[in-house]
Formats: C-alpha cells, structure tokens, sequence
C-alpha cells in the first residue's frame, strides 16, 4: 500500500479503506485444569441394637425359679418382695438406656447427613465455577461466527490474532456442543462390604454429573488432524462450511494461511463472499484460489500442487519435520468432481502436518469421503 494511506487501528475505526491493519501479540487465557478429591461421608457407627431376649427374659426367669423354690420348700415370699420390683427397675432401664442411645444416634446420623450434605455443595459450586469460567475461555478462543463477523469489520485487535506455532493453529469452530470437564474428580473407592453406607454412592453421582460441560464451542482441529470431512444434509453442510471458513480468515493472517475454494457452479451465491478474502490470493494477488469448473479447478490446483510437491522434496527423511516455510493451505472441496484424479490428492491424503496442508470435504455421503478422513462432521 502507498506510504501515503492513514494506518487504521481498533482506536480509529472511521479511518477510510484500504488501510494497514497491526498485528498485535495474543492474549490468551489458560483453561483452568484442578483435580477434586471426594471424601466420604463421616462415619458415626451401627445404628444401636437390642436384644429384647436377653433383657427380659432372664431376669423374669430367676424371678420365677426363686418363687417356685420357696413355694416347694415352703418358705417365705418375703425375697420376692425385693426382687421383683428389682427386676422390673432393672428392664426399664435397660429400655431408657436403649432409646436414649437411638436419640443419639439418629441426631448423629441427622448431623452427619446434614454435613455432608453440605460438602458436597460446596465441591457442586467449585465444580461449576470451574466449569463456567472453561466455557467462557472457550467461548473466547473460539468465539461464534457472528463475533467473528465482529472483530473482522471493526477490526479488532483479536483479527489474525492466531500464529502457526500456537496449539490451535487452524482449530475451527464448527458448532456448539458438550465437552468434557477441565475438573478432573477422584472418587473413594469401596471395597468388599456387609453393610453399605446409603452416602457412598453420592461421590460418584455428583462427578458423573460434571463429567462434561455443555454449550461449549466444538472445534475441528484441522491443524493437528489435517483431513475432515462434513457429511449429511447439504444445507446443513454448507452452513458449516461455510462458518468454518469465516472461522479461519478472522483468527489466521493470510500470511499464515491461503484458502483454496472448490465448489459447484450452481452454489457459487454461497461462496461469493470469499472472493474479498485476501487469504484466497495467491503469492503476487494476480489469482484467486477459487474454482466452479474443471478448467478453473485443474489451473488452481496445479499451482497448490507444486507448491507441495516441493516442500515434499525439500523434506529430510532422518530430521524432525517441521512446519514448512511459506503459508498453510487449506483446502474446501465442495464438489468432489473437481479435485477427482487430480495429482494433489496424494498431498491432501498424507496427514502430514509438515507439508502445510490441510483439506476440508464437503460431501453428502460417508462413502465419497476419502478413507484418510481423520475427523468426520455428520449433519
């Protein structure tokens, strides 16, 4: 751009198109990752027990064995006069003694109930402030493609925030589901038991419950796992696709990242707003990586084609691969026509991070999808 053209930041929105745009360093927040540690409930003892047996018969017996013996020897009654009430006192308060000891322990079993009653809501609050402020985080790394929308016309300083040696480099947004817990749980585990405490199961319950997180972006790593293909209902599919790719012109630079477009003619209203993309030029801006025919796909292609095929050759068998210079391509084939027997297929089928290639298939049926599908979108 001329020297003369204002720079335009996020400070100075009413600056006039064209404009440079400042690529600012990335803020980006770390999920929180804790392990929580469940206790058990207290134990407090076996409920108080009682064998009415003992406690009533044996002292009514010796009553009646001392009656019998003075009435066959023909002495006097006067002891039972003494040991009866004795006994009796002697049955009461073995009976006081008993419910007194079931008072305790059902205040103790209340007590012990209402303790780890509120344990366990505390650990269910950590749980869910964990858990919300996991959402949030990635809600913000991977923000739906309405505020993606957002940052690009403002634009914002998050705009091609992303680096090709960030984690998820080229992880794209493709919906909105349930993922799992950055609060990892440890359960007490129980062993062989007679008796099973009614408190023992709860743990486990509560860290089923919190196992996932809901309403949280579901991402398609297309950077780690370079093939994916987006099968089911066409419109559904092409929605997709199509929030996929605003997904990865806002967060990567077209420095970074080239898109190349395959799709049917008769779509080509779907994919009109990707034409403006300055990822979809080539190196000098005298093409767009865009095709609706053979002629058109077999002309694109061929350039990407030899781009790989000379980082392949530039590759050395006994070093460590390494991202290749020059930027990433990734690659949306809506019609499977256009790209069918072309040479560039051996590229898009490798899975080789290291080739700098990525490949995204927008077919209605699992069976066209090619067998090197390494992550698969049913709609």
């Amino acid at each position: 751009l001329p020297d003369a053209l204002p720079v335009r930041t996020a400070q100075s929105p009413e600056d006039p198109y064209p404009f440079l745009f400042h690529r600012s360093p990335r803020l980006k927040e770390e999920i929180p990752a804790e392990t929580i540690e469940f206790q058990d409930a207290p134990s407090i003892g076996g409920k108080p027990t009682i064998s009415w047996f003992s406690v009533i018969v044996p002292p009514l017996l010796s009553v009646g064995v001392m009656a019998l013996a003075s009435f066959l020897l023909g002495g006097a009654m006067t002891m039972l006069v003494f040991s009866a009430p004795m006994t009796l006192v002697g049955i009461v308060m073995s009976v006081v003694s008993y419910r007194r000891q079931v008072k305790e322990y059902r205040r103790m079993e209340q007590l012990r109930l209402d303790k780890y009653d509120a344990y366990l809501e505390e650990q269910e609050q950590a749980i869910r402030r964990a858990q919300s402020e996991q959402r949030r985080i990635l809600t913000d790394i991977h923000p739906p493609t309405v505020d993606c929308l957002t940052i690009a016309s403002q634009p914002a300083r998050r705009l091609w925030e992303r680096r090709r040696t960030d984690a998820d480099f080229l992880e794209l947004r493709a919906g909105e589901g349930a993922v799992d817990s950055c609060v990892g749980f440890q359960v007490p585990r129980h062993g062989l038991s007679l008796v099973k405490d009614d408190q023992e199961d709860r743990a486990g319950e509560l860290a089923g419950r919190y196992a996932s997180v809901p309403h949280c972006p579901i991402t398609c790593p297309l950077g780690a796992a370079p093939t994916c293909g987006i099968i089911g209902q066409r419109e559904s599919a092409l929605n997709v696709a199509r929030n996929m790719l605003v997904q990865a012109a806002t967060h990567h630079s077209y420095e970074d990242l080239r898109i190349v477009l395959l799709f049917p003619r008769q779509e080509a209203a779907q994919w009109s707003f990707a034409r403006w993309l300055p990822h979809i030029n080539n190196d000098t801006g005298t093409e767009r990586y865009i095709a609706d025919s053979p002629d058109s796909a077999r002309r694109v292609l061929d350039q990407v084609s030899e781009l790989l095929a000379s980082r392949m050759g530039r590759q050395d068998p006994g070093r460590e691969k390494a991202p290749p210079e020059g930027p990433h391509f990734l690659v949306i084939c809506a019609d499977r026509t256009l790209l069918a027997h072309h040479p560039i297929g051996q590229y898009l089928a490798a899975n080789d991070p290291a080739l700098g290639v990525s490949a995204l298939f927008l077919y209605d049926e699992l069976d066209l999808l090619p067998k090197e599908c390494g992550t698969i979108l049913a709609m």
